[in-house]
């Protein structure tokens, strides 16, 4: 590796020349989605990986040279893997008419000879000033990791025993110095084929140890269970971060709302939905060619709740996109756990008994496999209804033979009311807010909720 770093900091580009924002995100796009596809596709057509990786270099190169590119990111992607191909071809012809078997590998200074260009050459120090300064700035594990891995090559195994923690500690220590380096150095070069190149040669980044979620899962109720099954008692807000503003809403919602026809057939949003019943089913989408993962799919049995979770580094779309009941989300290995950001959700609730979640709310969750079961831990934040990061986790047991059935859902009058009534409760008129408490014997201040009903210390204010 470190060889071929070195080989890679000798190679260069012609800076750009307009529209240069857009065709550095392009190409940062192609480099960083389809690297790997490229390599695989290349390694089956090459007699070994060296010779592949120098031709997915070649092909990102000449892709700089194509005007207009960034107008067509779709020609761009063909555009390379096409290049790759004919490079491939005349990698095969050389080796055919020079009788050659195996790789041998280019003399830098036989390179410079040949193609003696000013605009091959990438500015090495400036490179290395960043990615150094990047490195002061660390704290002393992740430097020692990052230090290790690249000019060590050392394995994350042997990294985590030497200093002493976990492997996934390593691995994220590691791909975080990876994402600081790569923002600096995308800041701090005007030239594209700088960042390409440089990113060829720190990117070097642990495999992540993608976990397989594929499969049939029943939930597990052993957390919560009165409030996911039966459901929560009405003035039940205790431990949770909420704002006045969610309480009061709470206080006014009234349970009859969901015999209305416009609310029976309403899926629970994503920032629920895995709380509640059903069998949660897990499948994948895959480039047919390259075999790379593009979507999971969750599918909640009730009320149909299906999730797509895309993996292919898809930006989120801007703040007036539509909002749905799933949301739009992205997702990413770090180590064997799958994390998801979700954003544009629709207005939906964090409780069943009236506490609301706005569409401003935003989810990380994380998936984590042990076995047959799997945990799924959701971090909702919300700056209209939450005070804090809400946290809840929840299990799930692989079910071998599993199966799911629809679930269709027809709305039909199950109550007639006076046309445009909607069922509520007045500000303090609701006659069941104080039941709960009375009922477990609890001062109303300990049912009313906020960040602070959830520490130990609060109990200690009690009567």
């Amino acid at each position: 590796m470190v060889a071929q770093v070195a080989e890679i900091r000798t190679l260069v580009g012609t800076p750009l020349a307009g529209h240069e924002g857009r065709r550095t995100e392009l190409i940062a796009a192609l480099f960083k989605h389809h690297r790997r596809s490229l390599l695989w596709y290349l390694t089956r057509l090459v007699p070994n990986q060296a010779d592949a990786e120098e031709i997915a270099q070649e092909a990102f190169v000449r892709l700089l040279r194509v005007p207009h590119l960034e107008t067509d990111p779709t020609r761009a992607r063909n555009y390379l893997f096409a290049t790759a191909t004919n490079l491939a071809r005349d990698n095969y012809r050389r080796r055919s008419a020079r009788g050659e078997g195996s790789h041998v590998p280019l003399d830098e200074q036989q390179l410079e000879a040949n193609d003696p260009q000013p605009e091959r050459l990438v500015d090495a120090a400036r490179s290395r000033r960043v990615v150094e300064s990047v490195l002061r700035d660390l704290q002393p594990r992740p430097r020692q990791a990052f230090l290790k891995y690249m000019y060590e090559e050392l394995t994350c195994e042997r990294i985590a025993l030497e200093l002493g923690v976990c492997k996934k500690t390593i691995e994220r220590d590691i791909s975080l110095t990876v994402a600081l380096c790569r923002s600096r150095l995308s800041r701090g070069l005007s030239n594209l084929l700088a960042i390409v190149t440089v990113l060829v040669a720190i990117v070097a980044e642990p495999a992540a140890a993608q976990t397989n979620l594929i499969g049939y899962w029943n939930p597990i109720f052993h957390e919560d269970v009165d409030e996911r099954i039966p459901g929560p008692s009405i003035g039940d807000y205790a431990g949770l971060p909420i704002t006045d503003a969610a309480r009061l809403r709470a206080e006014t919602w009234d349970a009859s709302l969901l015999s209305m026809p416009e609310h029976q057939c309403k899926p629970h949003p994503s920032t629920y939905g895995f709380r509640g019943v059903g069998v949660l089913r897990i499948w994948e989408d895959r480039d047919e060619d390259t075999q790379q993962l593009i979507t999971i799919h969750t599918h909640i049995a009730w009320q149909e709740q299906h999730r797509q979770i895309f993996m292919d580094g898809r930006p989120h779309p801007p703040e007036f996109a539509p909002h749905t009941w799933q949301g739009f989300s992205t997702g990413s290995w770090e180590g064997d756990v799958l994390v998801v950001k979700t954003t544009h959700l629709k207005a939906g609730w964090m409780r069943r008994n009236g506490l609301p979640l706005s569409d401003r709310a935003t989810m990380t969750d994380r998936f984590h496999r042990y076995g047959d079961l799997m945990t799924h831990v959701m971090i909702v934040e919300d700056p209209v209804y939450l005070t804090e990061p809400l946290v809840k986790t929840n299990g799930f047991l692989l079910q071998p033979a599993g199966t799911m059935t629809p679930y269709p859902c027809d709305p039909v009058v199950e109550i007639v009311r006076d046309p445009g009534y909607v069922p509520h409760y007045l500000p303090g008129q609701n006659p069941f807010i104080g039941e709960f408490g009375a009922t477990y014997g609890l001062p109303p201040e300990a049912t009313r909720g906020g960040a602070e009903t959830a520490l130990p210390e609060f109990a200690e204010k009690l009567p």
